[in-house]
């Protein structure tokens, strides 16, 4: 829960920190490396991807079942948001910006992977634990 809290924070500050500040975006890089736009599409995929991934923690143990439905989750925030600006009068459907928060979505997901890792360490402990303890209760039964 701390890490989901961390990351969350992290995309939030990202997210709400202004192009105001001296030129620099939401990924706190100048607007002249990447475009104000797709850094706020590269920052609504890292929010998809990271709570995607934190919400399929609770249903799936597969690190790779995780890591798509946060990029389902991402992915699905951008099409909505590209849909809402098809409607007219609004900026029209852009493939590029939705390819920018699908590869932002990639990147939160796994960088949640990244920092759950400590949990598939204490699952092999506990495997091995458990494999200890069934081989030393077949000793007994011999």
């Amino acid at each position: 829960m701390k890490k989901l809290l961390l990351g969350l924070c992290l995309v939030i500050s990202s997210l709400s920190y202004s192009q105001t500040h001296d030129g620099i975006g939401y990924l706190f890089v100048d607007g002249t490396v990447m475009d104000y736009d797709k850094q706020q599409h590269v920052s609504l995929g890292l929010f998809g991807g990271f709570s995607g991934y934190a919400i399929a923690c609770s249903f799936t143990e597969n690190r790779w079942e995780r890591m798509l439905f946060g990029f389902a989750v991402g992915t699905t925030l951008g099409v909505l948001k590209e849909t809402h600006d098809s409607r007219p009068g609004g900026t029209g459907f852009d493939w590029e910006d939705l390819a920018y928060t699908s590869g932002g979505s990639i990147v939160g997901a796994w960088s949640f992977d990244i920092l759950n890792g400590g949990q598939r360490k204490k699952k092999a402990k506990k495997k091995k634990e458990q494999l200890q303890g069934r081989v030393l209760h077949e000793l007994e039964l011999n």
